[in-house]
């Protein structure tokens, strides 16, 4: 994950349907695939006051 610099994420459905889903997962060499899961859901979390 050190090469990656940017990552867009819509976070209010506007290019989806209203139902999002993880379609794929594909880790870098070296990169650990439940690790870079786990990083993913966080961003579903909701958003703090």
């Amino acid at each position: 994950m050190e090469r990656i610099d940017t990552l867009v994420v819509d976070r209010i459905g506007t290019l989806t349907q209203g139902q999002p889903e993880v379609v794929a997962v594909v880790a870098a060499p070296g990169t650990d695939k439940a690790e870079l899961v786990r990083l993913a859901a966080g961003l579903e979390k909701p958003n703090l006051p």
